[in-house]
């Protein structure tokens, strides 16, 4: 019996055709039924393609692989390669949901509206609850670098992707500690304290985290060099990013982030820094403030978690029901309440914003503190009052 010059592959959408002198190129037939796909694949065998035809999961075997990724070897000839935790983090979002989804399907038939549609309906591939909208432009992002590359080696004609937009972010803002959520969380009793965070290293990280609302990245690379003990303060010139990467700060850049700035540390402060530094295995002027065992930097998962055993310990028992309380929440409150008492440019130049409008951001005053704002006009408004009543 002679074979069939083409093999017929059953899809959830259709039947798909691999004819044998073609191999690894599988096109679809557009049915379900088989008979016509059989008859598609008879009138359709003499066929040339103006273009080569691949599913997109053969299309992305290498995608996002350092020394494998044609478009990554080409995007490090510019100086312009994705930092090795992105590169990691796109490719989890092409194998967990991009693949799963259209892994089977050739690049020519994967359109706009197909593509809107599913990421409309995307959930989480663990625990099937909807994405946020955040997760979902990582997940278009990936896919547009990814057409886009299809494109630019001529086997796609458009990057369906260009014309889908991007979702609207949901940001949830972060909330603020009073001052009596303040107090539980630092006692003064020494063994509640350290029975809070766990130890002297974390109940240091987080006290100077509250009395000097710097972000947890600026923390993770402070050094001992870098604190100025006669002047009871540091100068921040340098930051951890997520993966580890050191980022040395600049005297003047356009973002907040990078700039060089000082803070003023509490007696309390530097009593927690003396007591940790006389613990620590890493207490040169070289080493790290806060690191893990091995004199490697913190990240911000550990912190994390340490940040949220502490609120729910005995001595604590914080309900953030309704609230979103997470370690950024120390830097929101230093910078509400600095801004009581302090003037804006001093507060602006601790917390190393460029704007006093940023600085208002993280501002959180409550209904009293905004009528003592304008508290000092109330006899301008009496005056104005007795004068309209005059006849």
């Amino acid at each position: 019996m002679q074979r069939k010059p083409y093999l017929i592959i059953k899809r959830k959408t259709a039947y798909y055709i691999e004819y044998r002198d073609r191999p690894g190129k599988i096109i679809s037939t557009g049915t379900l039924d088989k008979e016509q796909a059989e008859r598609w694949a008879i009138e359709h065998m003499h066929d040339k393609p103006q273009k080569p035809l691949c599913i997109l999961r053969q299309f992305t075997e290498d995608f996002f692989i350092p020394g494998k990724c044609e478009w990554l070897k080409r995007r490090e000839k510019k100086d312009q390669a994705p930092r090795i935790p992105t590169l990691k983090s796109w490719r989890r979002n092409l194998v967990n949901y991009i693949l799963p989804a259209w892994g089977d399907y050739i690049l020519p038939v994967i359109h706009t509206r197909e593509l809107d549609d599913w990421l409309l309906d995307s959930a989480d591939f663990r625990t099937g609850e909807p994405l946020s909208n955040q997760t979902k432009n990582h997940i278009r992002h990936v896919m547009k670098i990814i057409f886009q590359e299809a494109k630019d080696q001529k086997l796609i004609d458009e990057n369906p992707v260009n014309e889908i937009k991007p979702f609207k972010p949901k940001w949830k803002k972060r909330d603020i500690f009073t001052d009596e959520e303040i107090k539980k969380l630092f006692p003064v009793d020494r063994k509640k304290l350290l029975s809070i965070w766990g130890g002297q290293m974390w109940e240091t990280f987080f006290l100077l985290a509250s009395v000097t609302g710097l972000r947890p990245g600026e923390i993770f690379a402070l050094r001992w060099s870098d604190w100025y003990r006669s002047l009871h303060g540091m100068i921040i010139s340098r930051t951890i990013e997520d993966g580890g990467r050191v980022k040395e700060k600049l005297k003047e850049d356009k973002q907040d982030e990078g700039k060089i700035k000082p803070v003023l540390l509490t007696d309390r402060a530097e009593q927690e820094l003396i007591l940790w530094e006389s613990k620590s295995k890493f207490s040169n002027p070289g080493d790290l403030i806060f690191c893990r065992t091995q004199g490697k930097p913190l990240n911000r998962k550990g912190i994390s978690r340490r940040f949220h055993l502490a609120l729910q310990h005995e001595h604590v028992k914080l309900d953030p029901a309704g609230r979103n309380l997470v370690p950024y929440s120390l830097r929101h409150g230093f910078d509400t309440d600095m801004l009581k008492r302090a003037p804006m440019h001093i507060v602006q130049t601790l917390m190393g914003h460029s704007t006093d409008k940023m600085t208002r951001l993280y501002n959180h005053p409550n209904p009293e503190d905004l009528l003592k704002t304008v508290l000092p006009a109330r006899d301008l408004l009496e005056e104005r009052w007795k004068i309209s009543q005059v006849e």
